[in-house]
């Protein structure tokens, strides 16, 4: 049950740290984790090139990695 609970409360915070990327920058991140496709398959979903997608990827993660890491020592203060 707290595990459950836990995992909902991660699913949340993940979601509105989503909506503060880009919006390219979002969809690649949806198109990949959360559909599971490969670099190609979101470069050919989104019509662009493929290290497009990958630099997207790339920047979306050390944004999200950033405020993640904000995040938690607003926590811990």
């Amino acid at each position: 049950m707290v595990a459950a609970a836990t995992e909902r409360w991660r699913s949340k915070q993940l979601a509105g740290l989503l909506e503060l990327l880009p919006d390219d920058q979002r969809a690649v991140v949806r198109l990949a984790y959360y559909d599971g496709l490969t670099y190609k398959q979101v470069a050919l979903a989104l019509g662009i090139p493929e290290g497009t997608a990958k630099s997207r990827l790339r920047l979306a993660l050390a944004r999200l990695r950033s405020l993640l890491d904000d995040e938690l020592r607003t926590a811990l203060s």
